[in-house]
């Protein structure tokens, strides 16, 4: 008897809690209340805007010659180097001028003996013509010599040329900067040998220009003139405004423009061949016109992926309807949509738009309470 108490207890204590566990349920009730799902939503009022594309690009003199001396010859002087500013006219470098000097002296000296060959050329034709005349001399002499005049006239227009171009080849042993600007490379030193043409310095002028490409998608929607704003990374990302002032007229490598940014201003420190970015603002048919909403505003529709649709609120009958709309862009995460049947103040669901349906009875999302 003793050994069966605590099992008897313990059986009846289970069985009053279970007694007490049914006494505490509720009785359910005996129709179910339909559910009302609250739908986090947003009011219809921000219109698509300009779009905006960056192109990458580089920064490039406006104006670059590479100078360069016109005769050859050795280099004994080179007055500049790289970062210099320089005037017009300032001597950069110097050709060993002796060579020059003394093939001047040779060609002054060709064009004394012919002068004194056309003298006596000249004497001699004076007489025979005289004697031709009162007839004591043949027509072949008088031929031959004016035929020699000739001749020493022409020599003496060889022997001028030939000193005008000894001269002007001695005045070009000295390099002159053809305009104002600043030394960008050096390619030679004292002493070199150089050739015609071999370009000693890169003289660079003029405000900065920024050099990009167009992709052909944009060439319809940006012109000569428009505006941009130019930033540079290789200076902590300042930036300048500038206009495009040159489009190529045709197409490069992938099909890309080239195009040509003038800068309105320039931030300190800015120097050809730095990179840069370019941002272009442009309409399109949907400036003004689309509507901007989050993802989880628009319920896919169909195989298009254009094609889909969003739930407007009704205040006034508390359900929402399902219209139809066009996706027409997306810019940073955001979707921009049209739709005949959609309105500036329209109230429309932002998330769970898959769990609602045409004519579903909501209320809205109040975000307030948990601010």
């Amino acid at each position: 008897m003793t050994q069966l108490m605590p099992r008897a207890v313990t059986a009846m204590l289970v069985f009053g809690l279970a007694l007490g566990l049914t006494a505490c349920e509720e009785p359910s009730p005996t129709e179910d209340k339909p559910l009302i799902r609250a739908i986090k939503n947003m009011t219809l009022e921000v219109r698509a805007g300009a779009q905006q594309r960056v192109l990458t690009g580089e920064t490039k003199a406006d104006l670059t010659s590479n100078a360069a001396f016109e005769v050859s010859g050795q280099v004994i002087r080179m007055t500049v180097d790289v970062g210099d500013q320089v005037t017009k006219g300032t001597v950069l470098a110097q050709l060993d001028p002796e060579p020059y000097t003394l093939t001047l002296r040779q060609a002054e000296s060709e064009l004394v003996s012919a002068n004194a060959d056309l003298e006596d050329a000249n004497r001699k034709f004076e007489q025979q013509s005289e004697l031709f005349g009162r007839g004591f001399a043949t027509k072949t002499n008088f031929d031959s010599a004016e035929a020699r005049k000739r001749s020493a006239e022409a020599a003496v227009d060889a022997a001028e040329s030939q000193v005008a171009l000894a001269r002007r080849n001695l005045s070009k042993t000295e390099l002159k900067a053809p305009f104002d600007g600043v030394i960008a490379t050096k390619s030679v030193e004292v002493f070199e040998e150089v050739s015609p043409g071999q370009t000693l310095y890169a003289l660079q002028s003029g405000d900065p220009k920024v050099e990009a490409t167009l992709p052909e998608t944009l060439i319809s929607v940006v012109g000569i003139n428009q505006q941009v704003i130019v930033s540079f990374p290789p200076l902590g990302g300042a930036t300048a405004s500038g206009r495009i002032d040159e489009i190529a007229p045709l197409a490069g490598d992938a099909n890309a423009y080239p195009i040509e940014i003038a800068l309105d201003d320039r931030p300190e420190g800015l120097r050809a061949g730095m990179s840069a970015e370019i941002v272009l603002e442009f309409a399109t048919q949907n400036t003004g016109t689309a509507f901007m909403v989050p993802y989880g505003a628009v319920k896919a529709r169909g195989a298009a992926q254009s094609e889909a649709t969003v739930f407007v609120f009704d205040a006034t009958t508390g359900t929402v309807s399902e219209v139809s709309v066009s996706v027409v862009d997306v810019q940073d995460n955001v979707l921009q949509i049209v739709g005949d049947d959609l309105a500036a103040g329209n109230i429309i669901a932002t998330a769970g738009v898959s769990f609602l349906h045409d004519g579903m009875q909501v209320t809205l999302f109040d975000d307030s309470v948990f601010e």
